[in-house]
C-alpha cells in the first residue's frame, strides 16, 4: 500500500515537474526568440484547447482580435511566409469547426441556410473585387511598395485570405453557439475583449498623454506603435460592440458598469469624433430601444453635465472642428471636396468603371488621386462610396437592397422577440453602418472583425426565439 501510495507520489510530482519545466522552456523561447515559442508551446496547447472544448477557441479567437496585428501576433513563425501566430489559430477555428461536426451545408434550418448561402455570395465577392484588382499590381506597387506586392500570390494572401479569416467566426458561431447559454457566454467574452483593450488604450494614453493633449496625431502614432493599426480601426471595434457594453451595463452589476466606463474613457482619449458620436449615440439608441427612459434622462443629464463643465480643452478642440464655420465640408475635415465629389465625378464620366468598378483599392489608380486632386489616402472615408467605386453600379445597388431587407427583417424579429439582447444585437448593426459613414469597410477587415461573429449571434438568437414559439429573455449566466 505505502509503495503504491509513493508510486503515484513520485509519479504526479514529475508529471508537474515535466509541466514546470515545459513552461519555464516556452517562457524563456518566448523572451529569447518569440516564433520558436509559439511555434512549441502555444499553438499546441491552442489546438488542445479546441479540441476539449468546441467553444474555448472561439473565445479566445475573440480576445485575441483587437491584437492580431500586433508584433507577437503578426510575426512569421520560424521564417514561413503567411505563418503567423494569428493566422494559424484562425485556420485552427475552421479545422475545429469541422472536427466539432459543423458541416457547412447540412442543415435543415432554412434561416440558417440562407445565412450560409448569403455569406458564400459575400465571400465570393470579395474575392472577385480581390483578383480585378490584380491587373493593376504594378501600379499599386509603384504607388505603394510598402503595402502592395508585385506578386499576385502574395496580393491574394495579403488582401483576401487573411481578411477573411475574420470570417471564421461568423461560420463558427452560427454551427455552434446555439442556446441562449452559449450565446450569453459569446457576449460576455466581446465584452471581457473591450475590457482589455480599454485597459491597453488607457494605459497608452498614460504614457504619452503629454502628447496626446497637443494633437491627435500622437493618439495615430501612439496607437500605431503598439497595435500596428490606425487608431480609427480601434474606434470602430468600440463601434460594433458599444451596445453590448450598454446592455451588460444595464445590469447594474460591478463589472459591467466599469467595463462600461472605461470603454467609455478609451473612446474620448482615442479623439474620433465618429466613435464618439457613434458611442453615445448607439447607448442612447439602445436605451430608446428598450423604452428605458429613466436610464436614458440619467444618461443625458450626465452627457450634458460633462460637456458643458468638464469637457478637457483638447477633446473640444477636436469635437469642434469645422464647426466654427459651419461648412459641411470642414466639419467633414475636407472630405467632400477632395474625396468624395471628385471620385463620384470621376466614376460618372467613364461607363464602364461606373457600372462594374475597377476592384479592390481603386481609389488609388483613379485620376482624381494619380493627379493630387484629392487626399493621398488609400480609402474612400466611406463604406457606401468604397464598395460603389470598387464593384461598381450594379453590384452597389444589389447590396443596398439585400442590406435594406436584412435590416427589415431584422427589425421584424427584434420587435416580435422584444428582449434586451435581441435590440442590443440588433443595435450593433446600426452603430456600424453609420460609422461607415466617415470610412470602415464592407468587405471583412479590421475595422468589422467583430460584426461577423455578432451578426452570427443575431441570426442564432432570434432562430432560438422562433423555433421555440415564445419571445422572453434567455436568462443571463452567473457572475459578470
Amino acid at each position: 500500500m505505502t509503495t503504491c501510495r509513493i508510486y503515484r507520489l513520485s509519479k504526479s510530482s514529475i508529471r508537474c515537474a515535466a509541466l514546470m519545466g515545459a513552461a519555464c522552456l516556452i517562457g524563456l523561447l518566448l523572451v529569447l526568440k518569440p516564433s520558436l515559442g509559439m511555434a512549441i508551446g502555444i499553438l499546441p496547447f491552442v489546438l488542445w484547447l479546441g479540441i476539449t472544448e468546441k467553444k474555448n477557441l472561439l473565445f479566445l479567437f475573440l480576445l485575441l482580435l483587437p491584437y492580431h496585428t500586433s508584433p507577437l501576433l503578426a510575426e512569421n513563425l520560424m521564417g514561413i511566409t503567411g505563418a503567423k501566430p494569428f493566422n494559424l489559430i484562425a485556420a485552427f477555428l475552421l479545422l475545429m469547426l469541422f472536427f466539432h461536426h459543423g458541416a457547412l451545408f447540412r442543415t435543415e434550418d432554412a434561416l440558417e441556410k440562407r445565412a450560409v448561402w448569403f455569406f458564400c455570395v459575400y465571400l465570393s465577392l470579395f474575392a472577385f473585387t480581390v483578383i480585378r484588382s490584380i491587373d493593376h499590381l504594378p501600379l499599386l506597387n509603384m504607388i505603394s511598395p510598402e503595402n502592395f506586392h508585385r506578386s499576385s500570390v502574395n496580393h491574394l494572401l495579403t488582401f483576401f485570405i487573411r481578411p477573411a479569416l475574420f470570417t471564421m467566426s461568423f461560420v463558427y458561431v452560427l454551427k455552434h453557439i446555439k442556446t441562449g447559454k452559449e450565446i450569453n457566454r459569446c457576449i460576455d467574452m466581446i465584452c471581457i475583449a473591450i475590457f482589455l483593450l480599454s485597459w491597453m488604450v488607457l494605459f497608452i494614453s498614460i504614457a504619452n498623454i503629454d502628447k496626446i493633449t497637443i494633437s491627435r496625431i500622437y493618439v495615430r502614432d501612439a496607437i500605431s506603435f503598439f497595435f500596428n493599426v490606425h487608431y480609427n480601426a480601434i474606434g470602430s471595434i468600440y463601434i460594433a460592440c458599444t451596445p453590448l457594453l450598454a446592455l451588460r451595463a444595464l445590469t447594474g452589476r460591478p463589472f459591467p458598469l466599469i467595463n462600461y466606463a472605461l470603454a467609455g474613457i478609451a473612446v474620448l482619449l482615442l479623439q474620433s469624433r465618429s466613435t464618439i458620436a457613434v458611442f453615445l449615440g448607439g447607448t442612447i439608441l439602445l436605451l430608446y430601444c428598450l423604452k428605458n427612459w429613466k436610464a436614458m434622462a440619467f444618461f443625458a443629464c450626465i452627457l450634458v453635465l460633462f460637456f458643458l463643465f468638464w469637457l478637457p480643452e483638447f477633446l473640444e478642440r477636436v469635437l469642434l472642428i469645422g464647426f466654427d464655420t459651419g461648412d459641411p465640408n470642414a466639419i467633414f475635415t475636407g472630405r467632400i471636396d477632395k474625396i468624395w465629389l471628385p471620385l463620384i465625378t470621376e466614376r460618372l464620366r467613364d461607363p464602364s468603371a461606373l457600372l462594374f468598378g475597377r476592384g479592390l483599392y481603386s481609389i488609388l489608380i483613379s485620376n482624381a488621386y494619380l493627379s493630387r486632386e484629392i487626399f493621398q489616402v488609400n480609402t474612400a472615408h466611406n463604406a457606401f462610396l468604397a464598395l460603389f467605386l470598387d464593384c461598381g453600379l450594379i453590384v452597389f445597388s444589389l447590396f443596398v437592397f439585400y442590406l435594406t431587407v436584412f435590416l427589415k427583417k431584422a427589425w421584424s424579429l427584434a420587435k416580435k422577440a422584444d428582449t434586451s439582447t435581441g435590440w442590443a444585437l440588433f443595435t450593433c448593426l446600426i452603430t456600424y453602418l453609420v460609422g461607415t459613414i466617415s470610412g470602415r469597410d464592407f468587405f471583412p477587415s479590421r475595422h468589422n472583425m467583430y460584426m461577423f461573429p455578432i451578426i452570427a449571434l443575431l441570426i442564432n438568437y432570434f432562430r432560438l426565439h422562433l423555433s421555440a414559439g415564445k419571445y422572453k429573455e434567455a436568462p443571463f449566466p452567473n457572475g459578470d
